[in-house]
């Protein structure tokens, strides 16, 4: 995907923003199992505790320029050839892209829903932020409003404070490692293109706002015992099945559903503690903004497993997270102040 997914389902180095919303330890622990595969399959995206993961090769937001023509005759039925070739350009395209918009700053609505055993909705919360990505590490974010409440001015102004105090110590890190990447347990193993886990089929093209659209089916490859993937996230790819639809000539993945066919645990205390279960599912939609930059638009979680409660006592959750992204800009990544006009 350029799914290296800096997607967004976003974590946060934020006192006011993941960590309260998920205050409780069950909504913790259902966090770093869910928002662990779903940010990395949506971008350079952390656990919500902190703790980097590897990313997929395909990130979002991404910046194109305009197609001078459309994918008029589209072909019925792809090969198998033709799936990889298209999946590679896009992958490719993807990379190149998304360092045009590293410092682009956004707004994040995120919309927090628990769940009843029969998935309706108990309660939910609503929180807005300004979200500023970081090439490495959590991403800052300023909270703006609680339940549709704006922050009083006076916590505005301390949450505004303490993004720009995050910016400058990240700042500092950067600079006294020379921006070079750390390496983590995390990265070991061998790197697995997202879409080598998968079996591709092609489905009938659509029609989407005036575009013609490739629309791929996808579901886990059989295993061999020569590409057993070993990184959470690849083994996470490795056990979806859904749909992936692609604009073929500005090679943009436009939509990307899927859904958990098998339990996965992140392994270690965290898979320990929680397992997402079949069911667990996730929908990623990018938009064109009116400069021609395509961006994420909205994401869609939805997540039912196993967390161990009191006494280690394993319980059911059910929870569903809507991101909706909205108001890119870019910022000066030197400046004093992020919020400065």
């Amino acid at each position: 995907m350029a799914l290296s997914l800096q997607s967004s389902t976003n974590q946060f180095s934020s006192k006011r923003g993941i960590d309260k919303a998920f205050s409780t330890g069950r909504w913790l622990t259902v966090c770093k199992t869910l928002v662990l595969v779903v940010a990395v399959v949506v971008s350079s995206m952390s656990e919500v505790v902190g703790q980097r993961s590897p990313t997929l090769s395909l990130t979002l937001p991404v910046l194109t320029t305009p197609a001078a023509h459309r994918f008029q005759n589209p072909p019925a039925q792809l090969d198998a050839q033709a799936i990889q070739t298209l999946l590679r350009e896009v992958e490719a395209k993807h990379k190149e892209a998304n360092a045009k918009l590293e410092y682009y700053s956004y707004i994040l609505k995120r919309t927090e829903h628990e769940l009843n055993d029969k998935g309706e909705g108990k309660r939910y919360r609503v929180h807005e932020y300004r979200v500023f990505p970081r090439r490495e590490g959590l991403q800052i974010a300023a909270t703006l409003s609680e339940n549709g409440k704006e922050l009083s001015p006076v916590k505005l102004a301390k949450e505004k404070a303490r993004a720009n105090k995050e910016w400058q110590k990240h700042r500092k890190k950067s600079e006294a490692r020379g921006q070079k990447s750390e390496v983590t347990k995390s990265d070991e193993g061998k790197a697995f293109p997202w879409f080598d886990t998968l079996d591709f089929t092609a489905m009938p093209p659509e029609r989407i706002e005036d575009r013609e659209v490739v629309i791929l089916s996808f579901r886990p490859r059989a295993k061999r015992s020569d590409d057993t993937p070993q990184k959470n996230v690849d083994k996470f790819v490795a056990s979806l099945k859904g749909q992936v639809w692609i604009d073929p000539v500005e090679k943009i993945i436009l939509k990307f559903q899927a859904e958990l066919t098998r339990d996965f645990s992140a392994g270690g205390l965290s898979g320990w503690l929680s397992k997402a279960k079949p069911g667990t599912a996730f929908t990623i939609e990018n938009m064109r903004l009116a400069d021609c930059r395509w961006v994420v638009k909205r994401v869609d979680s939805y997540a039912i497993g196993m967390a161990r409660g009191p006494l280690w006592l394993p319980h059911t959750y059910r929870f569903r997270v809507v991101d909706e992204m909205s108001d890119y800009r870019p910022f000066d990544p030197n400046a004093t102040d992020l919020f400065a006009k």
